[in-house]
């Protein structure tokens, strides 16, 4: 098989999130609440591994945040930048705080960073 044909049969995020929910639904009766718990936590991993255009919505919480930039005309880079939600409401021309990178021309979209990296045995 080759990496195109294992990528088209490959299911979206939308179609796995839409299957572990027929899997709660479906066996709602034979499913324990340990299980319905287990697909929960799968579906809200999926979800928060999608970026978010600025232009539909900002973070409704202050905190670090993976961004999306446009630096120059033609290159996006990525970086890690605060998104203050009392900043924003106080100045409506409040952006995104990071030093690195400001000559930043405009933040395109956003996800939550994931959970930090703990190894076994600090579990």
């Amino acid at each position: 098989m080759t990496r195109e044909e294992a990528e088209t049969k490959r299911m979206s995020k939308e179609e796995i999130i839409d299957t572990l929910k027929g899997l709660v639904f479906g066996t709602f009766d034979r499913t324990t609440g340990k299980e319905r718990e287990a697909i929960d936590m799968a579906i809200e991993a999926l979800k928060a591994q999608e970026w978010i255009p600025c232009n539909e919505r900002m973070p409704e919480v202050s905190d670090y945040y993976l961004i999306q930039h446009s630096r120059h005309i033609c290159q996006d880079e990525m970086a890690v930048a605060f998104y203050s939600v009392e900043e924003a409401e106080l100045d409506k021309n409040y952006t995104w705080e990071f030093k690195p990178f400001a000559d930043c021309k405009e933040v395109i979209a956003w996800m939550p960073l994931p959970e930090p990296y703990k190894a076994e045995s600090e579990e």
